[in-house]
């Protein structure tokens, strides 16, 4: 195993980490046949056949498994499944991504749905501006990265879990990103840095299913002569390490594994990575001391005093089907109908409410906050606090916005606990109201924009709901876009039979004006 030419690969400056599926497993999430597996099981509990799933699983046809498999789910359920698998919000990075992102390359490609490496930039090299996730969707973006001298990007040609309509799972799937396909700027983009840039695979395995699709593209590009690439890859062979430099071009560095277990690829990072390594002193698991806790429980216990009304009507949100003027769309039917408490606080990672004036959205975010807050609350209170898994709300309102929004957010915590320092310890929702009651010469000129773009980099693993009684103006983020108008119909019926009124027949329609309206039902 030559590790010192494999330093020195590393130590380039344009040098890509290419990382797998491999990887992400070790923060608990399914390898590809077990990805399959848990396909199967989702389609016999949405009462779906799952059969030839499990057939082609078993001759080893993991993308046709995966084809026939979703082909039989609706976009709201492929979305629910995809972030069940990937366990969003759930996961959190392992001490083998503080590793691979301390070996020294500032750019990233991964084939991986997961925002798990996002989240370990962002947390262990914070001060290092990262654009990404940079997704098949994203065609500038995509051109962008592809020069020579462009650095710090997290690409992923396969998609991003918090873009379902971005994510290449199935063989149909893939065909988009073929010549004609809708998805082939990705694919050509993506072949250029293979064929331009020093790259090395992690969490790979000559049987991965995407690195099947790697050894096409390297078949593509290789030309024969030298190229920087190797792969960090467990038990290969001699005979099949010379293969694979002599047809494709790249370098198989073998680690051995025990009882299918690899602990050795962990001592293998330690031996590559640089003696000054930015991330070598950052703690693994940061914890608040006491002071910061009770600072934060005093925090949360005031966000919980946000008034309630005697009478609460349930509303449930729907999908804002606008297509915006560069092309691309805030459709998404992943949380179709949920009731507005539930989107708010378990929703997407990012979201935006519209509705008209009176139909109840920053009544909505403020009990979404109020409920987030109490959990804080008892959190803080705990022993030992998982600060990990803590959602520390924040609310601001753009009514007051003078033009940094960061700034605002800092002014809404508690006195000497930074969004910084919370950032680094904890998962940060932040509710941003009022959009459309900005300051105009911050809405016309697209300031406040920018400024909410600026923020979601900085801190890409925080969540963050906008609020708005339009979508005007905020297109540039390409949020999924979600109104709130409509009262829950089954509470709409309880109420008219309590009233002693029936609506059948014809009259029925009327039960759905009157939950599509803001009646004040007694």
């Amino acid at each position: 195993m030559d590790l010192k030419k494999l330093r020195q690969v590393l130590a380039q400056d344009d040098a890509v980490i290419f990382v797998g599926a491999g990887i992400s497993m070790w923060s608990g999430l399914p390898s590809w046949p077990d990805l399959i597996g848990e396909l199967a099981e989702f389609l016999e509990s949405e009462g779906l056949p799952a059969d030839s799933v499990r057939r082609e699983k078993s001759r080893g046809d993991l993308l046709q498994a995966a084809s026939l498999g979703f082909d039989l789910l609706t976009k709201p359920q492929t979305g629910q499944f995809l972030r069940r698998s990937c366990r969003y919000g759930i996961a959190r990075p392992h001490e083998i991504h503080r590793k691979i992102i301390g070996l020294g390359p500032r750019c990233f490609i991964t084939t991986n749905y997961d925002n798990l490496l996002e989240i370990a930039l962002q947390t262990w090299l914070p001060d290092r501006p990262v654009r990404g996730p940079i997704t098949n969707r994203q065609l500038m973006e995509i051109a962008d990265i592809v020069q020579a001298r462009s650095l710090d990007f997290v690409f992923k040609p396969h998609g991003d879990i918090q873009d379902v309509e971005s994510v290449i799972l199935t063989r149909e799937q893939y065909r988009a990103l073929l010549p004609g396909g809708d998805r082939h700027a990705a694919l050509e983009s993506l072949k250029m840095l293979m064929a331009t840039r020093p790259v090395v695979y992690l969490g790979f395995s000559l049987r991965d299913p995407n690195f099947y699709f790697i050894r096409d593209l390297l078949a593509n590009t290789f030309k024969g002569g030298t190229r920087d690439h190797y792969a960090v890859m467990p038990d290969t062979a001699t005979d099949e390490e010379r293969f694979w430099r002599r047809n494709y071009g790249i370098h198989l560095v073998s680690y051995p594994t025990e009882c299918g277990q690899h602990g050795a690829l962990l001592k293998v990072l330690d031996e590559l990575a640089p003696s000054s390594s930015v991330c070598a002193s950052v703690a693994l698991d940061a914890t608040l001391s006491p002071e910061e806790l009770l600072r934060l429980a005093r925090y949360a216990d005031g966000l919980t005093r946000a008034p309630r009304v005697e009478r609460e009507f349930p509303l449930r949100v729907h999908a804002h089907r606008v297509a915006w003027s560069r092309g691309k769309t805030s459709v998404d039917f992943c949380h179709e109908g949920q009731l507005s408490e539930t989107f708010l606080v378990d929703g997407p990672p990012r979201a935006a409410l519209v509705g008209p004036p009176g139909a109840g959205k920053t009544y909505a975010l403020r009990r979404a906050v109020a409920s987030l807050a109490e959990q804080l609350h008892d959190a803080c209170l705990a022993e030992p606090l998982a600060s990990s898994s803590v959602i520390v709300p924040v609310y601001v309102d753009l009514k007051f916005y003078r033009g940094d929004l960061e700034q605002q957010i800092e002014e809404a915590l508690p006195p000497r606990l930074s969004l910084d320092r919370l950032s680094r310890t904890c998962r940060l929702k932040f509710f941003v109201d009022s959009f459309n009651e900005l300051p105009r010469e911050y809405l016309d000129s697209g300031v406040c924009v920018s400024n909410i773009a600026n923020v979601l980099d900085r801190y890409p693993s925080a969540t963050v709901v906008l609020g708005s009684r339009s979508a005007y103006g905020f297109d540039r983020l390409d949020f999924p876009t979600y109104d709130l108008d409509r009262i829950d119909a089954e509470f709409v019926s309880a109420t008219l039979n309590r009233l002693g009124l029936s609506l059948e027949g014809d009259f029925g329609r009327l039960r759905e004006s009157f939950s599509r309206s803001r009646f004040i039902l007694i």
